[in-house]
């Protein structure tokens, strides 16, 4: 039985040694990640666009600027958890009483990580990977210092 553990981490080594080190094959887990995870949760996607519209007028899904590989940016897209009169040149936890702006349906979206849903098409574009650093906001980009320590 040992053995057999000793052959699986082996195993689960070389898988992360190839996708780490294999930018191709990285790419293409990536792609065909998202292009699965795309199709199977489109029910979710279609039902959480209707409950959004629904409740507040609107694009259902949000941009937001963000540095990508090479510091080029891009936009990251989420579902929008938020009314469109929030003020948008202020962060949500600077407003003053955040709770007024977030929608019914976007408290829940938030919960289960369900606004971020929309990403797999950023991966499937290729500005992000299914396993890899957190995007830094374009607008903190602006500080080189940032953009140094934190793009690729």
């Amino acid at each position: 039985m040992t053995a057999l553990y000793i052959i699986a981490g082996i195993i689960v080594f070389l898988a992360l040694v190839i996708i780490f080190w294999n930018p191709v094959f990285k790419r293409v887990v990536d792609f065909i990640g998202a292009l699965c995870g795309l199709i199977i949760l489109s029910p979710v996607f279609l039902i959480v666009t209707i409950l959004i519209k629904k409740e507040d007028p609107g694009p259902a899904i949000f941009r937001q600027q963000r540095v990508g590989k090479n510091k080029k940016l891009f936009s990251l897209m989420k579902f929008r958890s938020m009314k469109m009169s929030t003020p948008h040149d202020v962060p949500t936890h600077m407003l003053e009483n955040p709770e007024q702006y977030i929608l019914k349906i976007g408290a829940t979206i938030r919960k289960y990580s369900i606004d971020e849903l929309p990403q797999l098409v950023n991966i499937l574009k290729g500005e992000m990977a299914i396993i890899g650093e957190r995007r830094i906001i374009g607008t903190t980009a602006k500080k080189p210092y940032v953009v140094r320590l934190f793009a690729f």
